[in-house]
């Protein structure tokens, strides 16, 4: 089920920033309506938080796996992993925990990431003008 979120002041993005979880991947449609900026500006501001949403959800891509046993081969070749001594079992056990941590750690680097560069795109816009009496 896809999520309409409508950003209409630079907290619903900072709220975005903090939605971006491990857990959470449910699709949102994002629509940015800020009146300080143009409508050609606004679409370029949706463009950047789409971009950065759909980098901290995306799924891993397959290299990730052909990266993780070439390392982990690389070890075993420098004797870093005694497999010999480990034994069969053992070694694929190791594997495997080897690539969760390799997978973990890079889902994990893209969500902080795409949080990163939202919350620098809050600082970076000017706040909307104040529409006090003077």
């Amino acid at each position: 089920m896809e999520q309409k979120v409508i950003i209409s002041n630079l907290s619903d993005i900072e709220q975005i920033a903090h939605d971006i979880s491990l857990f959470n991947s449910q699709k949102k449609v994002i629509k940015v309506h800020l009146n300080q900026f143009t409508e050609a500006e606004n679409r370029q501001i949706e463009h950047e938080i789409v971009k950065q949403c759909a980098a901290g959800s995306r799924q891993l891509d397959g290299r990730i796996g052909l990266f993780t046993m070439i390392i982990f081969l690389a070890l075993m070749a420098m004797n870093i992993i005694p497999a010999v001594r480990l034994g069969v079992f053992n070694l694929v056990l190791l594997y495997l925990f080897f690539t969760t941590a390799i997978l973990l750690g890079t889902r994990l680097y893209r969500l902080w990431q795409a949080k990163k560069a939202l919350n620098r795109l809050v600082r970076e816009l000017p706040a909307a003008p104040s529409f006090g009496y003077l």
